[in-house]
Parts: C-alpha cells; sequence; structure tokens
C-alpha cells in the first residue's frame, strides 16, 4: 500500500527570476550546421555566466539555447540581463529576449523553484519581441539607474487567469545608459577573445 503521508513543506522564500533566450536558434543551427549553432552556444553561456557574476546573479539552469536566473534582489537581475543583450549585440546575429518576475516561491528538494513568479518569467519571455526584455509591472521600482522600464499595458499571458501589467526594460539614452552598453559590449569582446 503507498504511502500517504506528505513531506514536510518546502521553505518559501522571496526571489527574482529572468528567462532569457535566442530568437531563431533553431533556423540558425539548421541553416549553418551544429558547429556553428555550437560556437553560438559558447558564447551565450560565457555571456551570461559573465553578466551574472558580475551583478551577484545566479545561472539556475541552462535551458538549450537560454537559461534560468534567480537573484535575491530585482535590480541586480534586471542590470544582468540587459548587459547580457547588449554583450550580444554585434556578436551574434540572433537577438536575446528575456522575461523577468518577482514572487515568493518554494524551494523544493533543495534545488529548484516552484511557484507563479518562475512560472510567469518563463512565459513572458515566450511573449517577449526579439531583443525585448518583459517585466511585470511591480518592478518598475526596482529599475538600476540607466535602465529604462516602458509600460506596455495589461497582456494576457497563457496560464494565467487575469491580464498582467507589464513593462518593457532596456537601456535609457542617459549616461548611464551608455555606459551599460558600453560593458556589454567589452564583455562580448572579452568573451570572444576566450
Amino acid at each position: 500500500m503507498p504511502s500517504t503521508r506528505r513531506s514536510s513543506t518546502p521553505p518559501r522564500v522571496e526571489r527574482t527570476f529572468a528567462f532569457v533566450d535566442l530568437c531563431g536558434f533553431t533556423d540558425y543551427a539548421d541553416n549553418h550546421g551544429d558547429d556553428e549553432g555550437a560556437n553560438v552556444l559558447h558564447l551565450l553561456r560565457a555571456s551570461v555566466r559573465e553578466a551574472a557574476t558580475n551583478h551577484g546573479v545566479r545561472v539556475d539552469k541552462w535551458l538549450g539555447d537560454g537559461a534560468m536566473l534567480v537573484a535575491v534582489e530585482p535590480p541586480q537581475l534586471l542590470a544582468a540581463v540587459v548587459e547580457m543583450k547588449w554583450a550580444l549585440a554585434g556578436e551574434v546575429s540572433l537577438p536575446l529576449r528575456g522575461g523577468v518576475a518577482s514572487g515568493p516561491v518554494m524551494v523544493f528538494e533543495g534545488d529548484d523553484y516552484v511557484g507563479r513568479a518562475v512560472n510567469l518569467a518563463a512565459k513572458l519571455c515566450d511573449l517577449a519581441d526579439p531583443g525585448e526584455c518583459l517585466a511585470t509591472a511591480e518592478l518598475l521600482v526596482h529599475c538600476p539607474f540607466g535602465l529604462a522600464a516602458t509600460p506596455v499595458g495589461a497582456r494576457a499571458v497563457p496560464g494565467f487567469h487575469q491580464p498582467i501589467e507589464l513593462v518593457s526594460v532596456d537601456t535609457s539614452q542617459d549616461d548611464a545608459g551608455r555606459h551599460r552598453r558600453g560593458l556589454g559590449t567589452a564583455l562580448g569582446k572579452t568573451v570572444r577573445r576566450r
């Protein structure tokens, strides 16, 4: 007879999640071959690792031509995602897109996260246009200096019953925005030399 004993309730923590992926990778790999596809993935992963390290963000999982990232604080994760985008710009012909959401989640079996924020970040990445980073509107107040979050309104998100207010996050035209693009470009050059 199977046991009906429930395991203890996993702990809950507040975290911010981002999913990023390269748009059009499958088509690119089909047209250019596996070797060139692997080269693009090496550049993507090196860029993600370095930007994550620069901002104290953890790469939680690799997802083929993308990644899941997690941070304790939203500003660091938002800055890291934008830096990744600029690191890849000009180095790879495929645009990076992303989705970001925050909220309480369960730490499941010690090494995984379960909860609305994880699911929402993944779906926002799917909804984002090439080169866009969609985030929930409440993250607007967490944008670090040099980033702009433009409201895009309430959007239907697959799997969620109510429309969700969203913003599109990117570098602004101020000095900090130009500086962040410069950091991303420098990161891309550093990663390419390895």
